[in-house]
């Protein structure tokens, strides 16, 4: 498994075994280069519907899946902004939301989603919770108050939440016992980002059920939560019902204004580390990358979907291109990539790379020198068809995909921009204009 299949698409990052890192970091436009090994766990065309009250956003997606409903919500809160002292709250929080039924046959279990073979996904990230839920197209409704039920009256017992405090401290000895580490730890040392998601042992066994609630009044609110749903066979007037539904679902959903809790700047720092190596296996993942514009930089040459337009695009490309120099050289494509990974204050571009020891760090750093070097001359039909793809972004085909949708609506809403925006900027992207966000951006 290599890093970005840990990664969620537009924040967060792995659990590694095994880190390297050499990085040259005089100012935020920083070259980072981390030796990383093998992972420890293995639009729209439609008017976005919403909003179901002041402050709530919802939006419905073409589905490619005929007989299959998906709903996400997304909260706007992750570890980074749990209070030092109570590290882990958020991901305490969703735990005991998505894990404690109203009709179950044992705390974690609910007789209505298994019956019904509906999926249930989502988890806590570093600056957004998810929920997720995935079936039959029949059973939308069920879906729709379930998850509308469990996050606007969540259910604090003395045992589910006792329950779950067991689990988080198992989980949280496993992984200090294995010396689990992130690339944002690493990166970030001391900065809110370089949390762990699960908090520390010390914090979770003091979170009472007084905090949970707390967290839950200051962040699940209308500012604060962003809801996408897709139906296979929808139409114009089942859109309409299912938003309805949604509505009265999460009617007791208390109105707020988005709060982002204060967090120092992020510092980069320039320090070589070396972990050592741990199993048997000399493989490995290289990873380098760029830190991209500051907020005050980026907005003063583009509008936040323009440059997300930009950067989405600039990074599919080199993605294919990079994939294209492992098949030349006879190497599996698929152990290539380029990934964004956005936070709230900075930006990272990565490219990832599989290896089998040390000595291949100089082969994958000349193919993103060589790659970079390429793009003062775009292939503009490769151009157009990254183009393409991105255009539909906001159509599914899977719950993942649904996922992202959402999380990239989320993101422009939170900016102030809406999917339609983001759409047209997408369509401006010109070979010139890629030239010229490279240059700015990539920068070391």
């Amino acid at each position: 498994m290599r890093p970005g299949d840990m990664r969620d698409p537009l924040v967060g990052s792995p659990n590694l075994l095994y880190l390297r890192v050499v990085m040259r970091c005089k100012t935020i436009h920083s070259l980072t280069i981390l030796m990383v090994a093998f992972a420890i766990r293995g639009v729209t065309g439609q008017e976005p519907v919403g909003p179901v009250c002041e402050g709530l956003k919802v939006s419905s997606f073409p589905n490619k899946e005929e007989e299959r409903f998906g709903i996400v919500v997304m909260v706007g809160v992750g570890s980074r902004d749990d209070a030092p002292v109570f590290a882990g709250a958020a991901n305490f929080l969703e735990r005991v939301i998505s894990r404690t039924p109203t009709s179950h046959s044992g705390p974690g279990s609910d007789a209505g989603l298994i019956s019904r073979r509906i999926r249930q996904a989502g988890g806590t990230y570093l600056e957004h919770t998810l929920y997720q839920l995935s079936g039959k197209v029949e059973d939308w409704r069920f879906m729709v108050d379930w998850i509308g039920d469990r996050i606007t009256r969540p259910c604090f017992s003395v045992q589910h939440v006792d329950y779950e405090r067991d689990l988080l401290l198992t989980e949280i000895r496993h992984a200090a016992a294995a010396r689990f580490t992130t690339i944002e730890s690493e990166l970030y040392p001391g900065h809110p980002l370089a949390r762990p998601v699960a908090g520390r042992a010390s914090s979770v066994q003091q979170i009472s059920m007084t905090d949970l609630r707390m967290v839950h009044r200051q962040y699940y609110h209308s500012g604060n939560i962003v809801i996408g749903f897709s139906g296979g066979g929808f139409d114009e007037v089942a859109n309409q019902e299912c938003t309805e539904a949604i509505r009265s679902a999460f009617a007791d959903l208390p109105v707020g204004v988005r709060d982002i809790a204060e967090v120092p700047p992020v510092q980069c720092v320039g320090t070589r580390l070396l972990f050592p190596e741990r199993g048997h296996g000399r493989g490995g993942w290289l990873l380098t990358g760029f830190h991209l514009m500051t907020p005050n930089e980026s907005e003063a040459t583009a509008s936040p979907s323009e440059r997300m337009a930009r950067l989405h695009v600039l990074t599919s490309y080199l993605s294919r291109r990079f994939a294209a120099f492992a098949r030349e050289d006879r190497e599996d494509e698929r152990s290539s990539s380029v990934d964004l990974v956005s936070y709230r204050d900075l930006q990272r571009l990565d490219f990832v790379s599989k290896v089998r020891d040390a000595s291949d760090m100089d082969v994958v750093l000349s193919r993103v020198d060589a790659l970079l070097n390429e793009l003062s001359l775009i292939d503009t039909p490769l151009l157009e068809r990254v183009k393409e793809d991105r255009a539909s972004c906001f159509t599914v085909r899977s719950a993942d995909e649904l996922a992202a949708a959402v999380k990239l609506t989320a993101w422009l809403n939170w900016e102030g921009a809406d999917p339609d925006e983001y759409i047209r900027a997408l369509a401006t992207v010109e070979p010139a204009t890629l030239t010229m966000v490279a240059s700015s951006e990539l920068r070391s």
